[in-house]
């Protein structure tokens, strides 16, 4: 059927508990990435290498993955590492590093049932490529494009692929933890018609790859992945600031204001503290990357062209504070200050990661990895407050404040 596409996936030992054992091999792939990764930055003065511990792998064992032509996953990225081998057919994935998915991706909320995977239609603006200039309104790919543009500003702009490969029978790819990638089973654009300049380069679908695709993954647990989680252990606010968690019959509009109130403090703070945007734009990249860029394009209102009544940034410091005490509004800077050394250790266990034997650094991306993070505790932070649904509207109230 031309209008269903069908992918399934299971624990090979959920379902053929026999040919466990023939997949092994990914766990020794595993082990090889483990093994690089540690070469790379634990070498002592004697030039020798510590042993790395062995990676923590999935319990589930290895998993198997099964789709017809033309079926795929949405751009999105895993917590873990994962080693992917292709058994039958081909899979397209493009690869991108966690700081485009800050950037272009429009990721869904971390509360929403799509968490961690973009919003945007890939295959909507794959198909304006396809056809190039033969678009036309009448199969409605021009007013596909004028809304995917108004819904997903960001994207337009997106930087190419850090890696755009076919994988075929017998070709393997590890997928670090937080990079963001793009699958696609069977008939897909290859490789392309480069012979006539003058128009936009269109790719040419290959017939012999149109065949279902099956691979099989195995993930393993992955270090800035526990980091993070210890992050948001140590840094929620029923831990740190239990009298700011109200109770559920609390006004909507009392625990709102007092929720925007401190939010202004804790966002801005972190932001600043991890130096990775320019000093005084960090309430708009709040607004931009967490407003706009994930809850505008599910909310179809524009949070972004609705300004501050006051030119410029919020300074947190001529801010009236709500109704917090002097003691709560110094408990949230020093929570900010407290996990402020953790966050440093994320980004240098990540810089280490991507690091060569001879200390060259590779092409890392410990910033995008740690403005994910930061975004997420933002939202963390709001739904500990007001729950998940008034996430957007406390934070755009936070910022307007």
């Amino acid at each position: 059927n031309n209008e269903y596409h069908y992918y399934w996936t299971s624990p090979i030992a959920a379902v053929a508990p026999s040919l466990t054992n023939e997949f092994q091999c990914l766990q020794h792939l595993h082990h090889h990435a483990s093994n690089n990764n540690n070469n790379s930055s634990n070498t002592n003065n004697n030039n020798s290498s510590t042993p790395s511990p062995s990676p923590l792998l999935d319990p589930r064992g290895p998993s198997l993955w099964m789709g017809t032509s033309s079926s795929g996953t949405q751009c999105h990225y895993d917590v873990a590492d994962n080693v992917i081998v292709q058994l039958y057919g081909t899979k397209r994935i493009r690869i991108y590093p966690p700081s485009v998915g800050v950037y272009h991706l429009h990721v869904f909320p971390d509360a929403h049932s799509k968490a961690r995977k973009s919003q945007v239609d890939f295959d909507a603006y794959d198909r304006r490529r396809i056809c190039g200039s033969g678009c036309s309104s009448e199969d409605g790919n021009v007013s596909e494009q004028v809304k995917n543009k108004l819904k997903f500003p960001h994207f337009d702009n997106i930087p190419d692929p850090t890696l755009d490969i076919t994988l075929h029978p017998g070709d393997a790819i590890e997928i670090p933890a937080f990079w963001f990638h793009h699958v696609e089973n069977g008939q897909i654009p290859n490789h392309h018609d480069n012979t006539n300049t003058n128009q936009e380069e269109k790719p040419i679908l290959d017939i012999e790859d149109d065949a279902p695709s099956v691979s099989a993954n195995y993930f393993s647990l992955s270090q800035p992945m526990m980091m993070a989680q210890q992050i948001f252990q140590r840094a929620s606010l029923h831990y740190n600031m239990p009298q700011l968690i109200m109770h559920e019959d609390t006004a909507r509009t009392k625990k709102r204001d007092l929720a925007s109130s401190i939010l202004r403090i804790l966002g801005p703070s972190l932001i600043r503290g991890l130096n990775v945007v320019e000093h005084g734009s960090e309430e708009e990249f709040i607004r931009r990357y967490l407003l706009e860029a994930r809850y505008h394009p599910l909310s179809q209102s524009s949070i972004n062209n609705e300004k501050d009544e006051q030119d410029g940034s919020i300074n947190i410091n001529n801010q009236s504070n709500g109704k917090l005490s002097n003691n709560e509004i110094q408990s949230a800077k020093d929570l900010v200050e407290r996990i402020l050394p953790e966050f440093h250790d994320l980004q240098q266990a990540t810089t280490n990661a991507t690091t060569k034997e001879n200390d060259e650094k590779k092409d890392g991306d410990d910033k995008g990895i740690i403005l994910l993070v930061a975004l997420h505790l933002l939202e963390l932070w709001a739904v500990e407050l007001v729950g998940a649904s008034s996430v957007a509207r406390v934070w755009k109230e936070a910022l307007l404040s």
